[in-house]
């Protein structure tokens, strides 16, 4: 009798795992891969000399929305969101801070990198797909004076630009 029960209790313990992405035929139901938004993840990185004396704002804009940000770090992470087709902006502004004045007796570090990857997702929000767009890192030293000019006349500000179409493609330009 206590076999029979052990059986029937095994049994039992089996067939009560059942998956919760099982449909009734026993086939896993298949997430939707039609991309609706995507999720523009960039980083900008800047050396410590320019986050240490440079007013460093990014501004983000993903066309319906605009965002900005100081840089107080060498590192700055953002994820930017819309539905598809999309198109992000991405402005970095570089002056010097009031107040600063760069020697030319030291050689100040300037310009960083940057990374831009993307991620696809459907219309419940689940990541479809992440891709890389684009990166690059550029290092240069120079005297005070030649970084405050970069600085002040807009050589060291940047723009990023990255467009999709309604699939989720990016568009190149």
């Amino acid at each position: 009798m206590m076999m029979y029960a052990a059986i029937v209790g095994c049994a039992l313990a089996f067939t009560a795992c059942n998956k919760s992405n099982d449909n009734q035929s026993g086939q896993q139901e298949q997430k939707d891969a039609t991309p609706v938004y995507v999720q523009l993840n960039f980083t900008l990185e800047e050396p410590q000399d320019m986050v240490d004396n440079m007013d460093i704002t990014v501004t983000f804009n993903n066309g319906t929305e605009k965002v900005s940000e100081k840089m107080t770090s060498t590192t700055l992470v953002k994820a930017i969101n819309s539905t598809l087709p999309a198109n992000f902006t991405i402005n970095s502004t570089i002056r010097l801070k009031s107040g600063v004045t760069l020697s030319d007796d030291v050689k100040y570090t300037y310009t960083g990198g940057f990374s831009a990857t993307y991620t696809l997702l459907n219309a419940a929000k689940e990541e479809i797909n992440t891709a890389r767009l684009s990166s690059a890192s550029n290092t240069q030293s120079n005297k005070g004076s030649v970084v405050t000019m970069l600085a002040n006349n807009g050589t060291l500000d940047a723009e990023f630009i990255y467009s999709f179409d309604k699939s989720g493609k990016p568009i190149l330009y």
